[in-house]
Order: structure tokens, then sequence, then C-alpha cells
């Protein structure tokens, strides 16, 4: 597979000129320490309250994600694309940044093998879609982004889809800004703007009976991270790179648990939050007909934000909680999967009394 060249920059140079370099090149920017590899910058950074770009230091807001080597397999590549939202991962060799591997690489690759699921998109999609009417302004928008940690929002008019914002656009935004004169300049200007200022208007789309390597494809050739599922206008999910290398992981270790976002000391959280999480799938699988859960953890300064995916017999649940330390965040989000699931069971129990009255 081929390895690209890195950008690479200093952990004391300006978060603003990390910012520059991602809209140039659409990739993640390698933040070095020392000459040594300290983490990566992409475009879902911004969503961090950051006053001044260019007065922030890149240091403070890289996240040390995984690394790949000349060795690592399709299913490593997979692992570690899974465990965050990235565009690019580093490759090093012996301390040394050779380059970085992309998403849509990785994804290309996959669909060489034939290794994606042989399922129809409904199966794996998120689902109801994300979306934000194009009228909202545009702190609106990020701050449903950063609630619901997504890195990209459905724009739409009366329900219909009309485009598609990202942090990559929000990126785009204040790189444009720091550069305009000064009366353009306030953040809090661009904040108040409309979506449809800043969405982009061609979308990737799919129909939700399509096979999943349709959306892969689609995925690889236009080297974006999530496909619309949608029906005509109307937006019905998002399919993701990230649900893909799911069903990669789900095949080849058959697992019925997923955690990922845990870093540094933070792994030490990693068994605890997986017997937590086994226990609720092995006491609600068979009442409850919830399968496999897939969470992810994510900190913003001193809040963790925990977003978890319930595979279940009846489709996708997905939630999000927050909390200000790993554990009560978890049962937060564990707790409302099996709110919603009881709810679900509750309306099916409902609907099968009807349906016996209406035939007897």
């Amino acid at each position: 597979m081929e390895i690209k060249q890195a950008y690479t920059i200093d952990a004391d140079e300006s978060v603003s000129k990390a910012f520059s370099e991602i809209v140039r090149s659409g990739l993640s920017v390698v933040v070095l320490k020392d000459g040594k590899y300290a983490g990566l910058i992409d475009d879902r950074e911004v969503r961090q309250t950051i006053s001044d770009p260019a007065k922030a230091k890149c240091s403070s807001v890289c996240v040390k994600a995984p690394v790949l080597t000349k060795q690592s397999t399709l299913e490593d590549m997979c692992n570690a694309f899974f465990a965050g939202r990235f565009k690019s991962l580093a490759v090093i060799d012996k301390s040394k940044v050779m380059g970085v591997i992309t998403r849509a690489d990785v994804i290309s690759e996959l669909l060489n093998e034939k290794l994606i699921a042989r399922k129809k998109v409904e199966e794996v999609m998120s689902s109801p879609a994300l979306a934000i009417d194009e009228a909202e302004t545009v702190a609106t928008a990020r701050n449903l982004m950063k609630n619901n940690n997504v890195r990209r929002l459905i724009v739409t008019n009366n329900g219909n889809i009309t485009g598609v914002i990202s942090t990559f656009d929000l990126v785009q935004m204040l790189v444009f800004s720091n550069e305009a004169p000064p009366m353009r300049k306030s953040k809090a200007n661009v904040d108040l703007q409309p979506v449809s200022s800043h969405m982009r208007e061609e979308t990737v789309r799919i129909v939700p009976e399509a096979p999943l390597t349709d959306a892969a494809r689609l995925m690889a050739q236009h080297n974006v991270s999530s496909v619309i599922v949608a029906k005509g206008q109307k937006p019905l999910g998002m399919v993701t790179a990230r649900d893909l290398f799911e069903t990669i992981i789900k095949e080849a270790k058959r697992e019925k648990v997923f955690i990922s976002g845990l870093y540094g000391n933070e792994k030490e959280n990693y068994e605890e939050i997986h017997e937590h999480a086994s226990d609720l799938v092995e006491k609600l699988g068979k009442s409850m007909g919830i399968e496999a859960l897939s969470i992810h953890i994510k900190k913003y300064g001193n809040k963790y934000s925990v977003h978890i995916r319930a595979d279940t017999k009846k489709g996708i649940i997905a939630c999000s909680e927050s909390g200000w330390d790993i554990q009560s965040a978890i049962s937060g989000a564990l707790g409302e999967v099996k709110k919603i699931a009881m709810k679900k069971k509750e309306g099916t129990l409902v609907r099968k009394r009807i349906q016996r009255r209406e035939k007897s």
C-alpha cells in the first residue's frame, strides 16, 4: 500500500499553521516534539474551544493517535482507524515518521481484497440522520457536531437534502477568516452566519438497499468518510468509514463489545468498561435483542463524551452522554441504551397486543 508524504509541524508552532496545511492537503498534520512523533491534528480539533488559533500551540490540541508500521496488516489498520475518526495515520519506523496512510487507501485495499461484508447499507447505517436546517447558524452546527461527537451534518430545507457541512468546512472558515480584512475576522461574525453560506451543495448519496461494497467504493472514489443514505431527497441516515472498519473487526474477532478513543493512562479503564458493557449485552441480549455495543470515548478538556452504538435485532440504537470522569459517562450512556431498548420492546409488545385484538 502506498505511503503518502506526511506534513510535519513542531509542537510549538501555531494551530492556525496546522489548519492551513489541513485545508491545503485535506490530510491530518503530524506533530513532532524534539523530532519525535507527538500526535496528529486534523479538522475535528476545530470543535475544541480555541479562541485564537494563531496563538494556540499545536501541542495543546494534538491527539496521540495510533501509529502504523510497514509491517501493519489490513486488520491492524482497520483497528487503528476504528480507534478514532482520523483521515490519515502516521507510519513510524525506528521513531522516524515515514509518511501517512489514508483512510481511503485502506478502504480501497479492502475492496481489492473483497473483505467488505456482504451486507446492505441499511444493516450498518446510523439512523436517524443527524441533520440541520440550512437557516440555522454556524454556531448551532458547531455545537451539534461537538455534542454528538460527529464530523459532519446533513443540511436540509423542509426536510429535503440541500447539502452537507463538516468540521473540514469549519477549518476552512477559520483559515479564510484569518486572511480576511479586520472587519471580517471575528469568529462571532462567522458563527452567526447561516449554515447555507458555508455548506457544500454536492453530496455523496446511496440508497439503503444498496450493497455495502457500493458505499465503500463511493468513499474511496470521492475520498470521503461517509455517504448519506437517502430515499429521494429525504435523508435516512449515514454510513461511515468507521462503520466499514467495524464490520471488518467484527468478522475478524466476533466480539460483542468494541471500545475506541482511550489513549495513554486512560487505557487502564478498558477492562472495567469492557466488563460493564459485556454484562449489559449478556443481560439484555435475549430479552431486548442487543447483539453488540460500539463505545467511542472523547475527552474535551476535563470532561468526557461517550457515544454508544448498539446493534439490535430491530436496528441501531445510538446515544451520547458526558461526565467529568470516564466511568460516570459510560454508566450514563449504557443506562440510556437500556432505557431506549426497553421503550422499543414495550412498543413492540403494545403493537402485538393491538394486532391480536384486531384478529380476535
